[in-house]
């Protein structure tokens, strides 16, 4: 299974983590995100997941300055416009996950929560996969347009139908629905905030549940799930024994963004380190 980090070069990791200092400390507003815009090479492929018109190999100046451009054109059609954003890096992967609020121009509230994966080589940011969870909401924004967001949560709707039907399994079977790319963050571990291909994330959901059981003896599984939105709210609850006898719980939230019929972002309240590491607590 590749990574999205390829083929792994110290030089490019060492490059990979000086940018992502550089963001941290720009973040917010889309500070990070045109640091990141002042190193992008001379050509940028780029790939939004589901797939965009725009997507392939871009000039990397060009998309530098429509970067640079955009903060005033997002401010000016939403209201109390407000970006937040953690930087994470992975070898030569620099993350920025960037949740955004504010207004629509009809006082209704306007939220997405994007993701992008900057690949670093030679000095240079050659690569950006994205994902934005809530792009019915930038549609509304941009062009007026509700339809998507009503089609994206109808899409919620359906799967969480399917979800409900495998209860106490609906995190097993969510994998059966994520796009080809899933965004995972955590406003708590931003540090572990991570675009995975979506085979590799159903594979470390399946071991980490898995590897829960196994420590639990006598145990029972409860969830609670409801939509807002394109938003799948998945309330999990494990309860029994530990290996001592004594009584053992785990709770954990899960907020699973859908559009297009897919699920393209988890957000996770677990106390851990996030999907891939899932812990347990008294």
């Amino acid at each position: 299974m590749t990574s999205m980090a390829g083929d792994l070069s110290t030089g490019d990791e060492e490059f990979a983590r000086s940018i992502a200092d550089q963001m941290r400390e720009n973040a917010g507003q889309q500070g990070a995100t045109r640091v990141a815009a002042k190193y992008f090479g001379e050509n940028l492929e780029s790939h939004h997941y589901p797939p965009s018109p725009g997507d392939g190999v871009l000039p990397g100046p060009a998309v530098a300055r429509a970067i640079r451009e955009s903060l005033p054109k997002y401010q000016k059609i939403i209201s109390d416009y407000q970006m937040d954003e953690a930087v994470s890096v992975e070898g030569p992967i620099v993350n920025v996950t960037a949740n955004t609020n504010g207004f629509f121009a009809d006082g209704s509230p306007f939220h997405d929560v994007s993701q992008v994966a900057y690949r670093v080589r030679n000095g240079k940011i050659v690569r950006a996969d994205a994902i934005h969870t809530n792009p019915g909401a930038i549609s509304k924004a941009l062009a007026g347009d509700g339809g998507l967001a009503a089609s994206d949560h109808e899409s919620a709707m359906s799967i969480a139908n399917k979800m409900r039907d495998c209860n106490p399994c609906a995190m097993d079977i969510s994998g059966q629905f994520f796009a080809d790319r899933v965004a995972t963050w955590s406003f708590r571990f931003p540090d572990k905030n991570k675009l995975y291909h979506g085979d590799e994330l159903r594979e470390l959901i399946r071991k980490r549940f898995a590897k829960l059981e196994g420590i639990f003896s006598g145990y029972r599984e409860y969830e609670e799930i409801d939509v807002d939105g394109n938003t799948i709210h998945v309330a999990y609850r494990i309860a029994g024994k530990g290996q001592d006898d004594k009584p053992l719980a785990l709770d954990a939230q899960f907020r699973l963004s859908v559009t297009r019929n897919a699920i393209v972002g988890i957000e996770w309240f677990v106390d851990g380190e996030g999907p891939a590491k899932l812990k347990v607590g008294h």
